[in-house]
Order: structure tokens, then C-alpha cells, then sequence
């Protein structure tokens, strides 16, 4: 690999605790009270990095945000399921575990 494509690598690598850090964020005022255009923003940035991942080797994190998003998406449409909701902080869970001993 080139020095360039290194950096870009690296570069995604770093940019992943904040986008963590973000998601945790929103996921928590989601659950505090609902917002259709913040679970929108959540559902896109969790799709960002379900595409994303895989093309900076990173595979099994973006299979992991791929399986939080198909989780998390029929909340758009009902914010009522609590067991959904479980299942979606679970999974975010999952994510943040994956991304903290992917990247250490």
C-alpha cells in the first residue's frame, strides 16, 4: 500500500471513536425523547459505516453496523417497540465493543 492509502486508512481508523461517540449521543436523546428527523440521521450514519467499513478492511465492524441498521430501521416507521429499541441498543453495543478491539 501506498503512504497515501495508508493515511486514508489510518485517517478512517481514527474517525471511528467519535463517530461512536455520536452515535451514543443520539441514540441516547432517541431514547429520551423521540425525534423522527434524528433517527433519520442515526439510520444514515449507521448505513454510512455499514458501507464504508468494508472498503478500509474492516469488514466485521460494517456487518455489524449492517445488522444494527436492519435492526434499527423499522423504528422509523414505529418508535413503539420497546423490544425492537432492545434489540437496537444491543446492537449498538455490539458495535461499540467491535470498534473498540478492532481499533486498539
Amino acid at each position: 500500500m501506498t503512504s497515501r492509502i495508508e493515511a486514508l486508512f489510518q485517517s478512517y481508523r481514527e474517525s471511528l471513536p467519535s463517530l461512536l461517540t455520536e452515535l451514543e449521543s443520539m441514540w441516547q436523546a432517541l431514547n429520551q425523547q423521540w425525534d423522527a428527523d434524528l433517527a433519520a440521521e442515526f439510520d444514515r450514519k449507521v448505513h454510512g459505516l455499514a458501507g464504508s467499513a468494508a472498503t478500509f478492511d474492516l469488514a466485521v465492524i460494517g456487518d455489524i453496523a449492517r445488522e444494527l441498521e436492519h435492526t434499527f430501521k423499522p423504528l422509523l416507521d414505529t418508535s413503539e417497540d420497546d423490544e425492537r429499541k432492545a434489540l437496537a441498543q444491543q446492537g449498538l453495543q455490539k458495535l461499540k465493543e467491535t470498534i473498540q478491539s478492532t481499533i486498539s
